[in-house]
């Protein structure tokens, strides 16, 4: 068979094999540019279950959900598919003759001390002053290759066919003289059926680090399934892609796994969300831009901080290919992350971007080794050298022998998100039709919140902090929600804003419940003193003393409540003044034993420096049910 190139400078080629497909599609048809998703072409159902556009979309269309990105105009692509024919796999590995590519050095933006610094900033500057609980800041690499041309791109998807398994999309995409070739192991986000499933995978194995025999490897896995940081890393972009489910299925779903996704040199751990949605393909795909593996979390914050510390427009490094199409008479959507990709000229200048999530407790060496490998095997395949890449010990490993390690993982985590919440009873009578407002301090935990308050019987009114007016607020009870910041920064308007929301609240002497940096602005408020932790809680579950009883539930916080050592003197409302003493204002504590205040209670209001509707609270359900029904009998 021969892949011709496009007829035409308008028209484009696409090569795709999906996981679950054993055979190649091509694509073609006219590619045009647009300026936003809205504009991509909705899916005709006429009953023909069939593909109908193929969308090529930049890093800066997150610019559409209000998001800081550099935009250096990296063109949104449709092309209209014209023509469609499917090839077997092995016969387009067959047909497309094997050539020699020559490829110059690699040339990194960041050499390896400079990229390793940069993590550390990140740490200690981001993660280590309350801006969120993990980012991922790539390298960019740049190669040149001799005499490129139509054959010499072939060659190369040829390659990662042959060589890289378990990828969610091999692809070759070709249009206005540009290819963008790669094998990615993660689903951006899928449509069908009205069913939409995400797909985070994190916590990287390097293969080639394997011991030699099969109980050596066995044991060597089995300690990166079990190592903390890598449980937390997935733990972490789970809650974050939690939090664009809850946005976008208010019809339930459920989270299933943990597995193994096992490729040519790398294993990842990795979860399957799914959920139901009556939304519109644009509006999931808008919704989900971009996922926490390759941005960081809050999303919101994230984009901040890649800004921040990436010198320029990411491309289309850690978006989208989106493939639009109907199914089973309803609109169908599929679409991959683009990493694991290279992007190629027609004259041979190569660029690529590779990274890995950063979280409080990174090692930069490490996380600088981890790009090396997760580079190797796109570059590999450019260099015609994929090699052997073969572990037969691995292949040696019973997998019910990783099973049961992968499953325990489960036992502490919130079984809402593990079951499917649209076949959940959860009401209470006196919740029932109370009408609840969650003030957004810029994190989509927001949603989630909002997602389980719902299922309690409550209406829910989830308002950005920007919109909120406070004197305007009917609410039974008003929640201060979680975001990003430093709760002592007063140059910080939000923090100036949503420390003002809190004051005017509890002065009306409304029902105010806040959460993580809504309990500190409210902590602050009532007199305790806001300190940063010394070493950062992002995605730490615990077991705490909730006013007596014994939970477990997830923290996200770089800062914490504590009582002043030496408090100002105190006028009560009779008038008296005196030295509070562990109790300031009256208020009842549940607290670490450091002093670092879990949670408060003080007539209408109550704090939670935890994250009840994280998949990492046990009891998070329980406590957020129990606290709501405890504010509307005071």
């Amino acid at each position: 068979m021969k892949f011709e190139l496009a007829k035409s400078e308008d028209e484009g080629l696409a090569l795709i094999k999906r996981a679950e497909d054993p055979y190649v599609l091509e694509f073609r048809g006219p590619v045009h540019e647009i300026d936003q998703l809205d504009q991509i072409p909705s899916p005709t159902l006429d009953g023909h279950n069939q593909f109908q556009t193929l969308n090529l979309v930049p890093f800066r269309q997150v610019a559409e959900r209000g998001f800081e990105t550099h935009d250096e105009g990296t063109p949104l692509l449709s092309m209209r598919i014209a023509e469609q024919v499917s090839h077997d796999v092995n016969a387009v590995i067959r047909d497309i003759p094997v050539r020699t590519i020559e490829m110059g050095p690699i040339e990194y933006d960041l050499e390896e001390a400079e990229y390793e610094a940069r993590i550390a900033a990140v740490i200690r500057d981001e993660i280590g002053r309350g801006e969120g609980a993990n980012f991922v800041i790539p390298r960019r690499g740049r190669s040149q290759i001799d005499g490129m041309d139509h054959a010499q791109a072939l060659n190369i998807f040829r390659n990662l066919l042959e060589g890289e398994k378990g990828a969610y999309w091999t692809f070759l995409f070709y249009a206005q003289g540009r290819y963008l070739i790669g094998a990615t192991p993660e689903r951006h986000i899928t449509l069908e059926n009205n069913q939409v499933s995400m797909n985070p995978i994190s916590g990287t194995y390097r293969k080639n680090e394997t011991p030699p025999t099969k109980e050596e490897a066995l044991a060597h896995l089995l300690r990166f399934v079990q190592d903390e940081k890598e449980i937390h890393e997935l733990f972490m972009v789970v809650d974050e892609e939690l939090k664009q489910m809850a946005r976008i299925c208010s019809e339930g779903g459920a989270v299933i796994g943990p597995m193994l996704k096992d490729m040519s040199r790398l294993m990842h751990t990795e979860y399957v969300l799914k959920g139901r949605t009556s939304r519109s393909v644009q509006e999931v795909l808008r919704d989900s831009m971009f996922a926490a593996t390759v941005t960081g979390s809050p999303i919101e914050s994230a984009c901040r901080v890649i800004r921040k510390y990436e010198p320029g427009d990411r491309r289309y490094y850690a978006s989208t290919l989106a493939l639009v199409g109907e199914q089973h008479g309803k609109p169908y959507l599929d679409s991959p992350i683009l990493i694991r990709t290279v992007e190629i000229d027609d004259q041979g200048a190569l660029e690529f971007r590779v990274g890995g999530s950063l979280v409080r407790d990174s090692d930069p060496h490490s996380e600088m080794l981890e790009t090396c490998v997760k580079s190797s095997g796109v570059l590999s395949a450019v260099s015609g050298n994929m090699g052997e890449a073969d572990y037969p010990q691995l292949d040696a490993i019973d997998p019910a022998e990783l099973e049961a390690t992968l499953e325990a993982r489960n036992a502490d985590l919130s079984q809402f998100w593990l079951q499917d919440q649209g076949e959940m009873d959860l009401r209470a009578e006196a919740l029932r039709g109370k009408k609840i407002i969650i003030i957004d301090g810029e994190d989509d935990f927001s949603h989630m919140l909002g997602h389980i308050i719902c299922r309690f019987g409550a209406t829910v009114d989830i308002v950005r902090h920007e919109d909120y007016k406070v004197l305007e607020d009917d609410a039974d009870i008003t929640i201060l929600g979680p975001g990003p910041g430093d709760p002592t920064n007063t140059g910080d308007r939000k923090i100036v804003k949503m420390a003002r929301f809190a004051r005017r609240l509890m002065d009306r002497d409304k029902k105010l419940l806040g959460i993580c940096l809504g309990h500190q602005i409210i902590a602050q408020e009532m007199g305790f003193r806001i300190q940063q932790r010394e070493t950062p809680q992002q995605g730490v579950p615990k077991d705490i003393d909730f006013f007596g009883a014994p939970k477990r539930v997830g923290f996200y916080n770089t800062f914490t409540a504590k009582i002043d050592p030496n408090p100002a003197p105190v006028t009560l409302s009779d008038g008296d003044s005196v030295i509070p003493n562990q109790n300031p204002y009256g208020a009842a504590l549940a607290m670490d034993e450091d002093g670092s205040i879990n949670a408060l209670k003080r007539g209408r209001t109550c704090g939670l420096q935890f994250h009840p509707e994280s998949i990492l609270s046990k009891d998070g359900v329980d406590i957020l049910r129990e606290v709501l029904l405890d504010l509307l009998d005071q």
